[in-house]
């Protein structure tokens, strides 16, 4: 191995890992930060929208939980499954009531 490669091997080494944010100086990071020197660096958000509008994944949410609570024999998993699916349809309505007052 390279001489200039081992030291940075080894400061990797020492660096501590904290709720999945390292830090440098082996302190403990906080707020979603990490402090390097001098200067705070925030973690960086994921902005990837999901795939589909908003009323189709709750359509598609809807069919996948009547899906599988056919599946199902009766009782409290089917229930729940059934009252998701009826939930997420009243969403769906008012989603589309507050789209038409636009």
């Amino acid at each position: 191995m390279a001489p200039e490669i081992v030291p940075a091997m080894q400061k990797m080494n020492s660096i501590r890992r904290c709720h999945g944010l390292t830090t440098a100086s082996g302190e403990h990071a906080k707020y979603s930060r990490f402090q390097t020197g001098g200067g705070m660096i925030k973690k960086k958000r994921n902005r990837a929208r999901p795939p589909g509008s908003f009323e189709d994944r709750l359509q598609k949410f809807a069919e996948d939980a009547r899906l599988a609570a056919r599946e199902l024999p009766p009782g409290r998993e089917r229930e729940t499954l059934m009252k998701r699916a009826r939930q997420t349809e009243t969403v769906m309505e008012v989603s589309e009531w507050l789209t038409l007052r636009k």
